[in-house]
């Protein structure tokens, strides 16, 4: 899936949904730094593409909070609960 994500995004770079579904998969995968660093890349290009994309914005607020960057998480986090309250990823 990966590479087939990442011809994608290289074929389109203004994919919003392949941004988001590469880092997905660089997320779900073996996490390195640099993978990290990757999908918060890609899920940032993708937010800003789309920016109304409640599940990117909840993966990339999920992302920055799991490494204690909360000041940058609670905005996204909070967008999400205010479109999807319903979302129990977030709660």
């Amino acid at each position: 899936a990966e590479t087939f994500l990442r011809r994608r995004v290289a074929a389109d770079p203004e994919d919003a949904e392949a941004c988001h579904f590469l880092a997905v998969t660089l997320l779900d995968g073996r996490r390195t730094p640099e993978t990290v660093i990757e999908a918060e890349t890609l899920l940032r290009r993708s937010l800003e593409l789309e920016p109304d994309g409640v599940t990117t914005a909840m993966k990339l607020g999920l992302l920055l909070a799991s490494q204690d960057r909360a000041g940058e998480a609670l905005p996204l986090l909070q967008r999400v609960i205010r479109r999807d309250r319903y979302n129990l990823s977030v709660t």
